[in-house]
């Protein structure tokens, strides 16, 4: 399927230094319990520094936002994974959006807002918001350049964006 419009979202670079800090905080923590009486206990630390620094490693290519034909496709990741499909007759309506990542969502990244708002975003305080016939959540999809991401939204559809 031909893509209309692509974009890719890096993480926010606090997420990258919190990621990073932690990580070395596990990996500090295991070392030195593997060189003290604690010897035994070290290896949950490994393990766990070990699965943070793959998790890190998967998510930040960050999240990608490709609209087509059918409808528009939101990943994260390298492995595409988690994934949003949201298909081109099931939309009822967007609109492009400035909110708080912080106050309105609790942070980046994919979370679940007031008013029955889901926001899937890398980074950034912009984005497309957007409705689906049938259901009462709306949905938020980070973007650097949401102007875009609404003139290819409104070429696969065919509808254009909502006004406020």
């Amino acid at each position: 399927m031909d893509e209309l419009h692509h974009e890719r979202q890096p993480m926010h670079w606090l997420m990258y230094a919190i990621s990073v800090t932690v990580a070395v905080l596990f990996i500090a923590k295991a070392a030195w319990m593997s060189t003290t009486h604690q010897a035994e206990a070290w290896w949950p630390f490994a393990v766990a520094s070990g699965f943070f620094v793959l998790v890190v490693a998967v998510l930040a290519s960050g999240m990608h936002v490709s609209v087509r034909q059918d409808g528009i496709k939101v990943t994260y990741g390298v492995l595409g994974w988690p994934r949003w499909m949201f298909k081109r007759e099931d939309i009822e309506w967007y609109r492009p959006v400035t909110f708080s990542p912080l106050r309105d969502f609790g942070g980046w990244g994919i979370k679940m807002g007031r008013g029955n708002r889901m926001c899937i975003n890398a980074r950034g305080n912009k984005g497309v918001e957007i409705k689906l016939h049938g259901r009462k959540r709306t949905y938020v999809i980070g973007s650097d350049d949401p102007d875009v991401l609404v003139i290819a939204i409104k070429t696969a559809t065919g509808i254009p964006p909502r006004e406020g």
